[in-house]
C-alpha cells in the first residue's frame, strides 16, 4: 500500500474497502514468516520488507506507525476517484489507534463521515483472550474523497485565524465534555472541528500542541491526573464563563453504561462500546478505562464473558422511594413543611403515591423567579418553614448526583439552608472521586453540602418511629 500509486493510475478507482493493521495488535509479518519462504522458490531475492509493516512493536513505535498509515492512506487517496469513498475497517479499543487512523484519513485529504458498527459472528483471538474488556466486533470508519481539494483555501488562512480556531475548538471540547481533559480526547475534537472549517492542513500535530501550551495560564489550567498515562488534565482558566453547562462526560458515560446494565440481563464489553462509540463522537469519545472502571463497580462479570448489573445495586435502586418516605416523616416530626420533588410525587412507596407525604399540594416560596421555582420543585426532597427553605436533600444512588447540586444552585447561600446528599454507603468512593472534578467540587464546597448514607437514615426513622415530635438538630447526629 506504501507504493500504490505507482502500479494504479490516479484517480481511477471506484471504491475501496480495506482493513488496516490494528495498531500492534497482530504482528501479520512476523506470523507470515513461515510460509512466506515459499515464495522464495520462484524468486529467490524475495524478501519481507519487515520495515514497511505497519504496525506497532518494539522495534517500531507509535509516531513511525502513524507516518506509515498516513503514507498507505495518502496512495490511496491518490488512485482514489473524486467524490468516492473509502471504508476502513477497524477494532482496536485504545483511543490513541482510533485518534491516529482518523488523523492519518485526515492528513491525506480526506473527509471523515462517521462509523458503522458491525458486530461479528466469531470473536477475535483478542476478545476471547479478555472478554470483560476487549472489543470482539469491528467498526467501519467511512471516509470521502472531495470533489475538490480545498488546497487554496487553506493557503488564504493566516497564523492568527488558524490559532484562534484551535483554541477556540478546545476551549468547546473541554466545555462539551464538562470536566478536565486529557490532550489526546482535545485534539481529536479539534481534528474534526478544523476539518469542518476547511482549513485541517493549515498546520501540524506539533503546531496545534504548541497554541495550546503557548495558552495555559491564559485559557487554559493544567491538572495533575493521578494514575493516568496521558499526561496532565487541561481544565478551563475561567469555566464560569462557558456558554454551555455540560453534566461532565465521564457522568453521562456512565448513565449510558447503567441503562445498558438495567435493560439487559447480561450485557458485552463489546455492545457497550458500541453504545458509547455512537452516542459520544469526536471530542467526547470516552476512555475506555474509565468504561471498565463503571462496569466493576456497578456490574459483575459471568462466566460467558458478560457483565451483569449487580443484584445489591439493583437493590439500591428500589429504596429511593423509601429514604425519600422516611425524610418526609422526618422532617414532618421535626414541625416542618414538607415539599417531594415534583418529578419523585408520582413514584410509589408502600402503594402509595410519594405526593400523599407533602405537606402542601403547591410549592409556595418567595423571592424566586418562575424558572428557579420549577427547577427547585424538582428537589427530592424540602423542608422549609412560611415561604423559607430550611433544608434540602437530594437522594441520589448513580450519577445524577452532579445535577443534584446543579439544581439546588438555584438557591443562594445567603439563605443559609443546610443541604445533605443521601446516598449507599457503597456509593462514598464514588462521592470521593467526584470531588476530583473542579466544578462539582466547587459546588459542593461552596455550598457546603453534608452526606448521609441510607442505611444511618433508616436506622435513624426506626430509632424514632414511635416518637410524635423530634428536634430540629436532630439530623446532625446522621453525619
Amino acid at each position: 500500500a506504501l507504493d500504490l500509486s505507482k502500479n494504479i493510475p490516479e484517480n481511477s478507482v471506484d471504491y475501496v474497502l480495506t482493513d488496516p493493521p490494528y495498531g500492534g495488535l497482530i504482528q501479520y509479518f512476523s506470523l507470515s514468516s513461515l510460509w512466506a519462504i515459499w515464495l522464495k522458490h520462484n524468486n529467490p531475492k524475495f524478501e519481507i520488507p519487515y520495515q514497511d509493516e505497519i504496525t506497532i512493536e518494539n522495534r517500531k513505535d507509535f509516531e513511525r506507525y502513524h507516518q506509515l498509515l498516513t503514507k498507505a492512506l495518502r496512495e490511496i487517496y491518490k488512485v482514489l476517484k473524486p467524490g468516492h469513498y473509502l471504508t476502513l475497517t477497524f477494532h482496536n479499543r485504545e483511543i490513541n489507534v482510533w485518534n491516529s487512523v482518523i488523523k492519518a484519513g485526515a492528513y491525506s485529504g480526506f473527509v471523515f463521515e462517521k462509523i458503522l458498527y458491525q458486530p461479528n459472528k466469531r470473536a477475535s483471538e483478542a476478545g476471547v483472550a479478555m472478554p470483560y474488556g476487549s472489543a470482539i466486533s469491528d467498526y467501519y470508519l467511512r471516509f470521502k474523497k472531495p470533489e475538490k481539494a480545498g488546497v487554496s483555501d487553506h493557503q488564504k488562512m493566516g497564523k492568527e485565524e488558524y490559532e484562534r480556531i484551535v483554541v477556540k475548538a478546545a476551549k468547546d471540547i473541554i466545555a462539551l465534555r464538562g470536566e478536565p481533559t486529557e490532550m489526546t480526547f482535545i485534539l481529536n475534537g479539534i481534528y474534526t472541528e478544523l476539518f469542518s472549517t476547511g482549513k485541517f492542513f493549515e498546520g501540524s500535530h506539533e503546531d496545534i500542541v504548541n497554541i495550546l501550551k503557548d495558552n495555559i495560564g491564559k485559557e487554559f489550567v493544567l491538572i495533575e491526573n493521578k494514575g493516568g498515562k496521558l499526561g496532565p488534565k487541561w481544565w478551563l482558566k475561567n469555566p464560569e464563563d462557558m456558554l454551555f453547562k455540560q453534566v461532565p462526560l465521564s457522568d453521562r458515560v456512565e448513565k449510558v453504561v447503567i441503562d445498558m446494565l438495567r435493560g439487559n440481563i447480561k450485557v458485552t464489553f463489546d455492545e457497550i462500546l458500541q453504545k458509547l462509540f455512537i452516542t459520544f463522537p469526536n471530542g467526547l469519545t470516552p476512555d475506555t478505562k474509565g468504561v471498565i472502571e463503571v462496569l466493576k463497580e456497578y456490574a459483575t462479570t459471568t462466566g460467558d464473558g458478560r457483565w451483569r448489573y449487580k443484584p445489591e445495586v439493583n437493590h439500591r435502586d428500589s429504596e429511593h422511594s423509601e429514604m425519600i418516605y422516611y425524610l418526609s416523616e422526618i422532617g414532618k416530626k421535626s414541625g416542618y413543611k414538607v415539599w417531594i420533588g415534583s418529578k419523585e410525587q408520582g413514584d410509589n412507596f408502600r402503594n402509595e403515591k410519594l405526593s400523599k407525604y407533602c405537606t402542601e399540594s403547591n410549592l409556595g416560596l418567595a423571592g424566586f423567579s418562575g424558572d428557579e421555582l420549577r427547577r427547585i420543585a424538582m428537589i427530592d426532597v424540602l423542608w422549609y418553614e412560611g415561604p423559607s427553605i430550611k433544608f434540602i436533600f437530594e437522594v441520589e444512588n448513580s450519577t445524577s448526583i452532579t445535577s443534584a447540586i446543579e439544581r439546588a444552585s438555584h438557591i443562594p447561600e445567603e439563605y443559609e439552608v443546610k443541604r445533605f446528599i443521601v446516598i449507599p454507603e457503597e456509593r462514598q468512593r464514588m462521592l470521593e472521586r467526584k470531588m476530583n472534578e473542579p466544578m462539582f467540587q466547587e459546588g459542593y464546597n461552596k455550598y457546603k453540602w453534608q452526606t448521609i448514607h441510607y442505611d444511618a437514615l433508616k436506622d435513624f426513622y426506626n430509632l424514632h418511629k414511635g416518637s410524635k415530635s423530634l428536634e430540629r438538630n436532630g439530623l446532625n447526629k446522621l453525619k
